[in-house]
């Protein structure tokens, strides 16, 4: 089930791990953002942060993390 308490670290982690990609794929660029690829690299920070939602999800469904914790390591 989908609740508050498993939104809010899950966005976390989703929007971190699109800011790391992002970085990254700037980063790449030597940061000369004039000639950044934007549709790819918004493709890539859009993918890695769905990826990482649903690695969240599926560690919250308690198969591999604690149930109802966007955490793949269980406490």
């Amino acid at each position: 089930m989908i609740t508050k308490a498993l939104v809010r670290p899950l966005a976390e982690r989703a929007v971190a791990t699109g800011l790391v990609v992002f970085v990254g794929a700037a980063g790449g660029d030597a940061l000369y953002l004039l000639n950044l690829d934007w549709w790819q690299t918004g493709a890539s920070v859009l993918g890695a942060a769905v990826l990482s939602a649903a690695q969240g999800l599926i560690a919250a469904t308690g198969v591999v993390g604690d149930k109802g914790s966007p955490s793949l390591v269980k406490e």
